[in-house]
């Protein structure tokens, strides 16, 4: 895990989240270096190409698929598989609650879920795989619509996980 992050710490209002959509690993990634040889790396440099690569596996998948989408409905529908079946991430150092959306986004990518997904959870408002988070307190009210795009009738239960998802400031000032 890396010891840094590019999580925009104070609040901010009317965006989707204050740091992350979706992480990705940015440190210490093995990596191709100039004669022949690898080397250890870290950053945004490192992050991209991870989401950019696995959202064109997911996106070619689902084409091959062939879920009767094209065009931007095609794109819109990978970007929200991703968003909709990422994996929420743990707080290993502190609580083993599950991170802030603040600072996690929708949570770990997950490419095998995102291509086999077939159902797209989206809020009403946007027709997006994400909400505004905004400065909600402890309970806030939404619509999410699912729109099946397979053959087959799925079902879901709802977890809660214990509450809302909210970020904490630990005795050393250390938001998490």
């Amino acid at each position: 895990a890396s010891t840094f992050s590019s999580f925009v710490a104070q609040p901010v209002q009317n965006r989707r989240c204050s740091g992350f959509i979706i992480p990705a690993p940015g440190g210490k990634i093995y990596s191709l270096a100039n004669n022949d040889k690898y080397q250890q790396m870290s950053g945004t440099s490192m992050a991209s190409p991870f989401v950019a690569g696995s959202e064109a596996l997911v996106l070619q998948g689902i084409k091959n698929r062939n879920p009767g989408l094209s065009g931007k409905d095609l794109t819109t529908f990978a970007k929200n598989s991703v968003l909709n079946t990422a994996t929420p991430m743990k707080d290993k150092e502190h609580t083993k609650e599950i991170i802030s959306p603040r600072r996690q986004g929708a949570g770990q990518i997950n490419v095998d879920r995102a291509v086999k997904n077939s159902v797209s959870a989206t809020y009403d408002k946007t027709g997006l795989g994400t909400v505004a988070l905004k400065e909600i307190g402890l309970s806030a009210s939404f619509t999410v619509t699912l729109h099946n795009y397979g053959s087959k009738d799925e079902t879901y239960s709802f977890n809660d996980y214990g509450g809302v998802y909210r970020q904490k400031t630990d005795d050393n000032g250390e938001i998490y």
